[in-house]
């Protein structure tokens, strides 16, 4: 009787890609842990070495190209080790929300180097560095095939439900954004984080793709895969377009200012980069400065206002400031909200203060009155003794109250009242343009502090001649400052979202052409692609780094 022919096993499609691609995968594993050497690297040194610049753009550009090729692989081998795809995809969408809640915490919270900071910067790193970590496993497990476990079901539930419809939410919101349809609150932050939720988008995707392989139609996973680039795409476009963002700025600021070099003791605190793609990842570490919280400059005794009260915090370099780029000159911030909402502080991108406080200015960030309203949102970040029944005018008057009170005790703070400098975003950018041009033209005497001299004015999407659209009292002159234009008024450097549907770009556009027409200095625009309103709120986005680079630089040839 002849010996039955033993027929071979014939490989499956997984065995056969790994055969192919193994080789490369050897590499993408080595990749990860070399990516995990730099990233360790970055988070031990000084945050400015020699060399930094470069070793920044290798080490983001690689990070983000070896998470890219991880969730590729995890999708083309999902079926080899499914419990292992699975692991690595939540490992990476944890990551993404690690590094952003470490980096917002960082940058809002007034320690320095206190316990608050050094967890906040744990978490981002530990952020950071999962899913490489996972990656690596992950890599590993699928060079021995396990027998097709997967996260129990219950737990595959409880997370992919709410995490489907988050990302429905955005990928909804991102369209409206990107499309400029109509409003949509995401747009508050969404831009200058894009990368995040880019990542996260392409990890529910190869997640979801693992969650319907064993579906009999290929198509289901190769559709999760699809949405998943295409939200991908979408929220990645803010980073791809930075090289395009840096050109156009680049010309503006040049041909408005006319930018003189700069002394190396100026250039040594400055900013040698434009953008810094680690410090988007980890956030950018806050230099050790002074502060004093919380005085009071301001009481309501009487009236429908009593009550009232009205603060400003106070930052100021540790070393004598005449050693630093500001020498002391005085930096006012004031705060948005559509003249109703917000405050000082971490509603303020807080970190602001502390980064120009450590270049050798004083800093103050101040509270004005607000108009009351029904509508309670934002209610956590406005204090209630800040609201009333306040006009526009009202809030420019009570900021020169500030200065009157800072004009009386100038040598506690050693603030230089020869050269100010004003900032606030939206409602406080109008109020930046407002009170800066009110003390330069001197329209309205007694208002402010004499002997204050305003160098410049850096609104960000100024909200010109929008009070009336919010129900907020007003002059005609407070309401569009474009009017108080003159000779005397300072220089003007303005942040502008393109794709921002609360402030359009045309009116601060109007506003440049009304100094051109009216001012002997210089104002430009400088307009961020795709930005929405609140572009800076997180202080180590690709729009607020760009932004600062010429912020500091404008700051310091008119100071």
């Amino acid at each position: 009787m002849e010996d039955s022919k033993i027929q071979p096993i014939k490989p499956s499609q997984n065995d056969i890609r790994w055969n192919t691609w193994s080789p490369w995968l050897r590499y993408l594993g080595w990749l990860n842990l070399f990516c995990v050497a730099t990233g360790l690297v970055y988070m031990a040194c000084p945050d400015e070495w020699p060399g930094k610049g470069w070793f920044d753009a290798m080490a983001f550009v690689l990070y983000l190209g070896v998470l890219f090729s991880n969730y590729l692989t995890a999708y083309v081998f999902r079926g080899r080790s499914r419990l292992a795809a699975e692991l690595f995809c939540g490992a990476g969408i944890l990551g993404m929300l690690a590094m952003l809640y470490g980096g917002f915490s960082a940058s809002n919270n007034y320690s320095i180097s206190g316990k608050d900071i050094w967890q906040a910067r744990l978490i981002a790193d530990i952020g950071y560095l999962m899913p490489l970590v996972v990656g690596r496993w992950f890599l590993c497990k699928i060079g021995n095939p396990t027998d097709g476990k997967r996260m129990p079901v219950i737990f595959r539930v409880l997370l992919a439900v709410p995490l489907i419809l988050g990302i429905f939410n955005f990928l909804l919101a991102g369209v409206k954004i990107f499309s400029g349809g109509k409003f949509h609150l995401a747009e508050l932050f969404i831009q200058a984080v894009a990368l995040f939720p880019a990542f996260v988008f392409l990890a529910v995707g190869v997640w979801l793709a693992c969650l319907l392989n064993a579906s009999a139609k290929r198509i289901w996973p190769r559709a999760a895969l699809g949405a998943g680039l295409a939200g991908f795409v979408l929220y990645l476009l803010p980073v791809l377009l930075v090289p395009v963002t840096i050109w156009n700025a680049d010309k503006k600021f040049n041909d408005a200012f006319h930018p003189l070099d700069f002394s190396p003791a100026q250039t040594k605190v400055f900013r040698d980069s434009r953008f810094d793609g680690m410090s988007y990842l980890l956030g950018v570490k806050p230099e050790p400065v002074r502060m004093i919280k919380n005085v009071e400059y301001y009481r309501e005794e009487t009236g429908v206002n009593q009550g009232v009260r009205l603060c400003f915090d106070a930052f100021m370099p540790e070393g004598d400031p005449q050693a630093l780029p500001g020498k002391g000159s005085v930096l006012i911030r004031i705060h948005g909200g559509a003249w109703m909402f917000g405050d000082k502080g971490p509603a303020n991108v807080l970190q602001m203060d502390k980064y120009f406080a450590a270049q050798g200015y004083i800093v103050f960030d101040v509270q004005y009155g607000l108009r009351d309203n029904k509508f309670k949102a934002f209610a956590g970040i406005t204090p209630k003794q800040v609201t009333g029944d306040f006009s526009a005018d009202d809030m420019v008057r009570q900021i020169g109250l500030f200065t009157k009170y800072l004009a009386a005790h100038t040598n506690e703070y050693g603030a230089n009242l020869d050269s100010v400098f004003i900032s606030g975003g939206s409602a406080g950018g109008h109020l930046t343009g407002a009170v800066g041009l009110a003390i330069a033209s001197k329209q309205f005497p007694g208002w402010f502090a004499d002997g204050i001299h305003v160098r410049g004015l850096i609104p960000f999407y100024p909200a010109f001649k929008l009070l009336k659209m919010d129900r907020i009292p007003t002059s005609p002159t407070i309401n569009d400052p474009a009017t108080m234009l003159d000779s005397n008024s300072p220089p003007c450097l303005i942040f502008q979202g393109a794709a921002d549907p609360l402030v359009n770009p045309a009116i601060p556009t109007a506003f440049c052409e009304a100094y051109h027409e009216k001012a002997v200095q210089p104002a430009t625009m400088l307009l961020m692609p795709l930005a929405g309103h609140a572009s800076d709120m997180y202080f180590s986005g690709n729009y607020n780094l760009i932004f600062l680079y010429y912020m500091e630089r404008f700051m310091a040839m008119y100071r």
